[in-house]
């Protein structure tokens, strides 16, 4: 069975319409989404019906709980200032039902496939906003042995990144929303398990209807457009 393996959308409708064409050319319908659907960009409508199609298992990312928290105090200001108004928008654009959804997804998800163990999280099994880079310390890595699974998955810090234990494979897909290794590139995998491997996957997408939108929504957040530059 095969699987895509999604992380940080942010938003980002144009990124990931132009991955689930090449989802769809390869035949997958089911997902692995590992996080932060908000934050950032202003798609999370479009990005929620795009998704209806597939069978998704997916967790949420600290955006999510972001979003959450500034419900729950009834302000958005100091996300606004920090991120942009994604967050503001995705509560404006989206009915109690799916917010909801997006809130309360859990922290972590385990599956056994093919009698392949999976671990799905967002920053690390034991902290959802916890960054595990490419050149983080070896005794980060080592922190995963704490987790018998052959594959983990996480997202968070929008760069690819994959390494082993004595367990299995730990695997960053990278970001499809908003990368910071490439502008106008989508990170994203596919997992195979019946033959136990994981494929890299980057998807060239146009970013200038989204970069026109930041400048719209949030012209004084210049990170926000210059991070979508090659």
């Amino acid at each position: 069975m095969r699987f895509a393996v999604l992380s940080d959308l942010h938003g980002n409708q144009y990124a990931l319409s132009a991955v689930l064409e090449e989802i769809d050319e390869e035949g997958i319908d089911k997902l692995l989404i590992l996080g932060d659907f908000v934050g950032y960009y202003y798609g999370i409508l479009e990005i929620l019906n795009m998704l209806e199609k597939y069978q998704c298992y997916s967790i949420k990312g600290n955006h999510e709980d972001l979003l959450a928290n500034a419900i729950k105090v009834k302000s958005f200001k100091k996300l606004n200032t920090k991120y942009g108004r994604s967050h503001l928008m995705s509560f404006k654009s989206l009915n109690s039902e799916q917010l909801n959804s997006l809130i309360t997804l859990p922290n972590t998800l385990e599956l056994t496939i093919d009698g392949i163990r999976i671990l799905m999280c967002h920053g690390s099994p034991w902290d959802n906003n916890f960054y595990v880079y490419p050149n983080s310390d070896h005794l980060v890595h080592k922190r995963f042995e704490e987790y018998p699974f052959d594959f983990i998955f996480f997202g968070h810090t929008h760069h690819t990144t994959m390494f082993k234990t004595k367990h299995g494979i730990i695997v960053n897909p990278g970001s499809i929303g908003q990368s910071r290794e490439i502008g106008g590139e989508a990170f994203w995998g596919i997992l195979d398990t019946e033959q136990k491997c994981y494929y890299q996957r980057t998807t060239s997408y146009d970013v200038r209807k989204l970069q026109n939108e930041v400048l719209e929504y949030d012209p004084e957040l210049i990170y926000n457009f210059k991070i979508l530059e090659r």
